[in-house]
């Protein structure tokens, strides 16, 4: 249901109020352009399948610096230890103090059991799992996390969102306009794909595609909602942490803690717009430092103690675990692999190659050092379990290089909160890409790699939201308690992507699938069941902030689909819109609906509106991408209404929207795609393509671009001789909702209730984020030189 806000078209020139939806107007004169034939246009454009009538990316990626060599690996290994290892690397603080926090003088034997744990959990889930495995098999198109395996499970089943096409992202299908698409043509109504006969037999019945597809994405929404939570627990813990070891030695400054460590958070987010990629270039020395320090303070200590490496016998975990007769220890060591989750979401920053040679020669080896150093300085201290770390430091803190170790300390503790932040701006990238989450800003900081991102409006409302747990919790003993039950269901999920995808994208043996399963799953079982007593000292936080944005994120996915539903019920071929004059040399329409007769099915144009004249000119329509692609004849129903309301048409009309490309940098011959709709005189469909680093206007040059594709008719001579007259028009819609009572409250209270909710969150949140959805923007300008005409349909739309 909906209806055309009359009011609210508007065509005015020079409005200089507007800034965001106005085009840059520009008096192009193209009289001496060589302009292409309208053959040349059907033959490259409708159907071709000659692959010199289609763009070619060869010329556009060439030069760009994909190839990976081994410098550029090492490089990018050296930067992940700023950016991504900060937390993970920064465990040795805290960990065995946490495990033996009730323990003031733990037994040699104790010791032994606890490093073992932590050694082969760390073997097991960062190494095996994560560094041979997920980082090998999970990252899609060079992003990670849990949304990047959902994508390669949904992309191969054809079980994705509505209204998303995992296939417009790749590369080889950059002509959009010439894809096999999944309509026919004329039809507007998206068909639905089945699988190949290869996949499971099970999943090609409705029902269970259906549910599978509904399973993953909550699974995709829940792996998501967890990454955000640990983005507001980790800079919290790290930064606090960090700040109270200088109340150590200084008591005084220990009423400061909370107000200083507020004060690092802001300056650390204040500096996330510089890119990953400069910040790794602060952060990285000081890892490599730290690195460095905790290796050789492992190394000192168990020269002392050889006998340590007993630890690395996994029986001394088993018997540990045998004679406590619980497995709630393991909640604690989680604490050595927390950052890990972190790890793969961060891939798209930098690559999975890169982030597996750090962890591998460089973390793993220095992190296993560090921890079994301490277990034999415990050997002969015990009490000094407390502070371990700082106690465990050679020649003591009288020594200049206990304050040189203390000072890199408190800097790589700072440095943790890197990981997660990266990690939350990957996730909701992902997100947005699958639109499941309004499309905020996204802010390309490389060209190199378009995983390199910033997003201002995240980062703010992420700053926010980590002052305020800081402020909240105060001490990073209380976050601590907190800490854990995130991470563990994080490795559940992930483990159960990987394994579907090892079976769908992959086609492993499914006996393999379940060893691996089972084995993982098993274990990250355990660590979810120790950690749930944390729940009552903390870990209930991480549960709500997961419970917040998974509900976001299925709101805003059930606003979607409803809109989507909506816009392809709005759809409209062209040929539902106008008729053709019986006169062939009139190149005017008529308004027409088609009417299907009820006993012949026959299908007529009943021309009975005003005949919609030409005038020499062109009108410029911005639509989103979908509603062009579909099929040859398929308009946006706004350009119903722009019939109906107005008596005449410009000689060309064009569709236009905007595709982001997965390159930098498209050259400017080739950013312009056109096809000509068939039947149908002056009407063209346009897609401007730009690269992730490009800023493009819709300025003169632009506008020769698209013309110099058309071959404009109907113009005299004199006319060819001035300017041509551009109009530029954009749609805004009001969404309202469509189950509203205002009247009287009926009878049953409940029905009442939920469509005054339905219609709260949709016309005061979905509405307004879902106004960001639009690309025009990105290519209008915001000054008006020249004097385009600029058309502002509104239109209200009831979901």
């Amino acid at each position: 249901m909906e209806r055309i806000n009359s009011s609210s078209i508007i065509s005015r020139r020079s409005p200089e109020a507007e800034t965001e939806l106005i085009s840059n107007r520009e008096s192009c004169d193209f009289s001496n352009l060589d302009i292409i034939s309208e053959s040349t246009i059907d033959s490259t454009n409708t159907n071709s399948t000659d692959s010199s009538a289609i763009p070619s990316l060869e010329n556009i990626t060439s030069g760009s610096g994909k190839k990976t060599t081994w410098t550029k690996t090492f490089l990018l290994s050296y930067s992940t230890l700023g950016s991504i290892y900060g937390d993970i690397g920064t465990s040795p603080l805290y960990t065995l103090s946490t495990i033996f926090a009730k323990n003031k003088s733990p037994t040699k034997q104790e010791v032994t059991g606890v490093l073992s744990l932590i050694f082969w959990c760390f073997t097991l889930l960062v190494i095996v799992k994560y560094a041979f495995i997920v980082l090998r098999l999970g990252p899609n198109n060079g992003e990670g996390g849990q949304v990047a395996i959902y994508c390669k499970i949904s992309n191969i089943l054809h079980t994705g969102p509505m209204g998303v096409n995992f296939k417009d992202d790749d590369e080889n299908n950059e002509n959009l306009l010439s894809l096999s698409r999944t309509e026919t043509r004329g039809s507007y109504v998206s068909t639905d794909s089945f699988f190949q006969s290869n996949n499971f037999s099970l999943l090609k019945n409705k029902k269970y595609k259906k549910l599978f597809a509904t399973f993953t994405l909550g699974l995709c929404f829940l792996g998501g909602a967890l990454v955000i939570s640990d983005g507001l627990l980790t800079p919290t813990t790290s930064v606090l942490s960090a700040i109270e070891g200088i109340g150590l030695v200084v008591p005084s400054f220990d009423n400061k803690t909370m107000p200083v460590s507020v004060c690092i958070l802001v300056v650390l987010f204040a500096a996330q717009p510089l890119g990953s990629q400069y910040i790794s270039l602060a952060f990285s020395p000081i890892m490599v430092t730290w690195f460095v320090t905790i290796f050789v303070i492992g190394c000192i200590n168990i020269s002392k103690h050889p006998s340590v490496f007993k630890a690395l016998n996994p029986a001394e975990a088993i018997y540990y675990l045998r004679d406590r007769r619980s497995i709630d220890v393991l909640g604690s060591v989680m604490l050595s692999l927390t950052g890990c989750e972190a790890m793969f979401a961060d891939v798209g920053h930098f690559s999975a190659l890169s982030v597996t040679l750090a962890l591998c020669f460089v973390v793993y080896p220095s992190l296993m050092l560090m921890y079994l150093g301490q277990g034999a300085y415990l050997y002969d201290h015990p009490e000094a379990i407390s502070s371990v770390f700082f106690l465990s430091i050679p020649g003591g803190n009288s020594t200049g290089f206990y304050w040189f170790v203390f000072i890199f300390a408190t800097l790589a503790t700072i440095i943790a909160s890197q990981a997660l932040i990266l990690g939350v701006f990957s996730i909701i990238k992902q997100m947005i890409q699958i639109d499941c989450f309004p499309h905020f800003k996204v802010s390309y900081k490389s060209a190199k790699s378009s995983g390199t991102i910033f997003l201002p409006s995240i980062n703010f409302l992420l700053m926010i939201c980590v002052v305020l747990t800081c402020v909240g919790f105060r001490k990073s003993a209380n976050v601590t308690a907190a800490y854990g039950l995130g991470v563990s269901i994080d490795f559940l999920l992930t483990t159960i992507f990987i394994s579907l995808c090892m079976l769908t994208y992959y086609k492993v043996h499914w006996l393999v699938v379940l060893f691996f399963f089972l084995t993982f799953g098993s274990l990250e079982m355990c660590l979810i069941i120790s950690n749930c007593v944390k729940v009552p000292h903390g870990a209930w936080f991480t549960i709500m902030v997961t419970a917040i944005m998974f509900s976001f994120f299925v709101f805003w996915r059930w606003c979607r689909v409803i809109k989507i539903k909506q816009e392809r019920r709005d759809r409209k071929r062209l040929q539902d819109i106008l008729s053709k004059s019986e006169n062939n040399n009139d190149r005017s329409f008529m308004l027409g609906d088609r009417i299907r007769h009820i006993d012949t099915n026959e299908v007529f144009v009943k021309p009975y509106l005003t005949k919609l004249n030409r005038y020499p000119g062109v009108a410029i329509m911005y639509s989103e991408l979908p509603s062009l692609v579909n099929s040859n004849s398929t308009v946006p129903g706004l350009f119903g209404d722009i019939c109906r309301n107005f008596p005449a048409l410009p000689e060309c009309f064009i569709f236009v929207a905007v595709r982001t490309a997965k390159v930098p940098f498209i050259p400017i011959e080739e950013r312009v795609i056109i096809q000509k709709i068939n039947h149908f005189e002056g009407f063209y469909k346009c897609i401007i393509r730009i690269g992730f680093m490009d800023t493009v206007t819709m300025d003169t040059h632009m506008k020769v671009q698209i013309i110099s594709k058309i071959k404009l008719q109907g113009i005299s001579s004199s006319e060819k001789n001035s300017p041509i007259r551009f109009i530029q028009i954009f749609g805004k819609e009001t969404i309202r909702s469509g189950n509203r009572i205002d009247k009287l409250k009926p009878k049953n209270i409940f029905p009442w209730v939920w469509r005054e909710i339905r219609g709260f969150v949709i016309e005061w949140v979905f509405f307004p984020l879902n106004e960001l959805q639009s690309k025009a923007v990105n290519i209008t300008s915001m000054t008006n030189k020249n004097n385009d005409d600029i058309l502002h349909i509104g239109k209200e739309v009831t979901i």
